[in-house]
């Protein structure tokens, strides 16, 4: 009887446009804000059609479930820093509206799995800095329309697979700031229609094999501020939608590229904070849709190699500054550089950098302060113009972002855009008295050898042609047989070759062995003849006129005939057959017409 009169009274004083002291009412007490009230106990005197109530920071120890059991009709609930160590069973049970709950900021431990029932509505669940180390298995069951869970700043180290039964429709899930030392393959097996997971500021140390397989529907992917060293080989299989990627902060010396090509929808990529010590060719290969790539703060970091971004066709924006130690940059370590936007190189250790490094003309952002550059003339001839256009665009208007030079001497301290042309040279007065010195040496050496190369052909041919010499032709010229039967006196060449035919000089010899054997050298016999003695030929011929070059030893000695006209000689008769005792000699040189 009590609890009914209790119950009108209630209703006549929200009839009567009652609202709880401490608290403000909007939308004819539909709207509840009671922060920092001050309240010890659950307010029961409000509009039951509430639906929207936040109690932050109320000081609330208490909770009765009789109490928020009036208020039917709530949508939205915000219990956060309110030191809340416990939430008392069925607190949550039947609130068929229900779409938001925050329970931040309290002193929660467990989760249990009869904490939240029958919530069929509820979308969003903030259990945000708490002290939860366990969620029991089925805890969210019956939640099947939670879209976003937070679960950070917590005391969390492992889940399991069950823990996230019945809330397969999860497309956010925070686990940052918790206690996790490793990922279980199956932890999130159930969450497949996940788009953002968050798991910064853990301990973890390695990225397992296959732990995100089921997440094919995944877009943004925190695993920023941990102690990963090792990302193994598939760790992203699966993640084919993912478009941002956060892995900065944590120990990575390097990365198998053999990762890439499973995010081949990935836009943005944070390596920042690492400790890479350089990028080597082909590091990035795979992430042909990236757009942004952070790589700033790598404390290690010395090189970046040729081809280090090969791959990367649609890169926009590049961030490598607050590197202290990188030193080089190959000027083809971009392969489409014609894409790139915005580069940022401020405070890193680049004295030099390369104009076939970038397109420059086509940047609208870029931060060169904080380097130690050496203002040559490699540097002046393109990087002045390009720093001028950019503050044309309002891109580098701070002074501040100037770059400054730091070597030669006499340009230290001097922005780079304001040196002035005329202190720069295309050579010092030591290298040009250098290239003179060098230039002078290598002519006379080219000197020497064509002076070497011309006295060794000239002493070659010298003697090649003393060797051709030691070889004497077997005939001086025709054939005294072949001569007779083409001889035309009338053909001038042949009158010509008659005249200027050389002859040798030498001595014809017949031998006769011990043996009575007989030994000649075969000679043209004129017509009835048997033998013609040596010293004839000269008789018939006339004075060197043989018409065969033999004999035994040949003279070099030669000399022209005078032109004069010689019959030509009648054809050879039939030679008699030699005698029994004949034999060639082989010393001796045989005739053409014999063989």
């Amino acid at each position: 009887m009590w609890s009914r009169i209790f119950i009108l009274a209630n209703l006549v004083c929200i009839c009567h446009g009652f609202c709880q002291p401490g608290c403000t009412c909007f939308d004819e007490g539909r709207n509840v804000r009671c922060d920092k009230a001050n309240l010890t106990t659950f307010p029961y005197m409000l509009n039951p059609m509430l639906k929207s109530l936040s109690l932050v920071d109320c000081k609330l120890k208490m909770l009765d479930a009789a109490s928020i059991s009036v208020y039917q009709e709530l949508e939205f609930l915000d219990l956060s820093f309110n030191g809340i160590e416990e939430l008392p069973s069925g607190f949550l049970v039947g609130f068929k509206r229900l779409k938001q709950v925050k329970l931040r900021g309290n002193k929660i431990r467990l989760i249990a799995d009869d904490l939240f029932k029958d919530l069929p509505a509820l979308e969003i669940l903030d259990l945000s800095s708490n002290k939860i180390e366990r969620i029991m298995d089925d805890a969210f069951v019956e939640l099947k329309s939670l879209n976003s869970l937070n679960l950070s700043m917590n005391y969390l180290q492992t889940l399991s697979s069950k823990s996230f039964n019945g809330v397969s429709g999860l497309s956010e899930l925070d686990l940052s700031g918790n206690r996790f030392d490793t990922l279980l393959r199956d932890t999130f097996i159930e969450l497949k229609d996940l788009a953002f997971l968050t798991l910064t500021k853990n301990g973890l140390q390695n990225v397992p094999r296959f732990v995100f397989m089921e997440q094919k529907k995944l877009v943004k992917l925190d695993l920023s501020k941990n102690k990963i060293e090792l990302i193994e080989e598939g760790a992203f299989s699966g993640l084919h939608s993912l478009k941002s990627l956060d892995l900065s902060q944590n120990e990575l010396i390097d990365i198998s590229s053999r990762n890439w090509p499973y995010l081949a929808e990935l836009e943005n990529l944070d390596l920042s904070g690492n400790r890479f010590g350089s990028f080597y060719a082909g590091f990035f290969e795979g992430l042909a849709s990236l757009r942004t790539l952070n790589l700033e703060r790598n404390e290690d970091l010395q090189r970046v190699e040729l081809n280090a971004f090969a791959g990367l066709q649609k890169l926009d924006t590049m961030k490598l500054r607050d590197c202290p130690h990188l030193a080089f940059i190959d000027e083809y370590a971009f392969e489409h550089p014609n894409q790139l936007r915005q580069v940022y190189l401020s405070n890193d250790a680049l004295s030099k950098i390369s104009p076939n490094l970038l397109n420059w003309r086509q940047l609208v952002k870029l931060e060169l302060a904080g380097n130690p550059w050496n203002c040559d003339c490699e540097l002046l001839k393109f990087l002045p113009d390009v720093i001028n256009d950019l503050r044309e665009k309002k891109s580098m208007n701070r002074v501040e972002s100037r770059p400054i030079c730091t070597f030669p001497e006499e340009l230290g301290g001097m922005a780079i855009d304001s040196v002035p042309i005329p202190s720069c040279s295309p050579l010092t007065e030591n290298a040009v008295l250098s290239l003179i010195i060098v230039s002078t040496i290598v002519i006379l050496l080219t000197i020497l050898i064509v002076v070497a190369c011309l006295q060794s052909k000239s002493f070659c041919c010298s003697s090649n042609k003393e060797k051709n010499l030691s070889r004497a032709p077997l005939y001086t010229g025709g054939s005294s047989f072949t001569d007779s039967l083409t001889y035309d006196k009338s053909d001038p060449l042949m009158i010509h070759r008659q005249n200027t035919l050389p002859i040798m000089k030498q001595s014809h010899y017949a031998h006769e062995t011990p043996q009575h054997d007989y030994y000649s050298q075969i000679v043209l016999l004129p017509p009835n003849s048997g033998t013609l003695p040596a010293n004839c030929l000269s008789y018939v011929y006339g004075d060197d006129a043989s018409p065969y070059a033999t004999g035994n030893v040949i003279r070099g000695d030669y000399r022209m005939r005078p032109p004069s006209w010689v019959a030509p000689p009648p054809p050879p008769p039939t030679l008699p057959p030699p005698p029994l005792s004949y034999k060639m000699d082989p010393h001796q040189p045989v005739p053409s017409t014999e063989l």
